[in-house]
């Protein structure tokens, strides 16, 4: 949830530093950038104020 809102966040890729995560970023199409694609350390996602991850298969 997020300010009230189910928000989804699809996680890709593991990657061994920041810089080549936002390598992959660049490489994604234009249009998937444009809507707010970004670079996030999972432990930074883990240690939010509300997080509620769930692995989907």
């Amino acid at each position: 949830m997020l300010n009230g809102s189910q928000a989804y966040t699809l996680l890709v890729g593991h990657y061994a530093d920041y810089d080549q995560a936002k390598s992959a970023l660049a490489l994604l199409p234009q249009a998937v950038q444009q809507n707010g694609a970004f670079v996030r350390n999972f432990y930074d996602i883990e240690h939010t104020g509300s997080p509620q991850l769930k692995q989907l298969q």
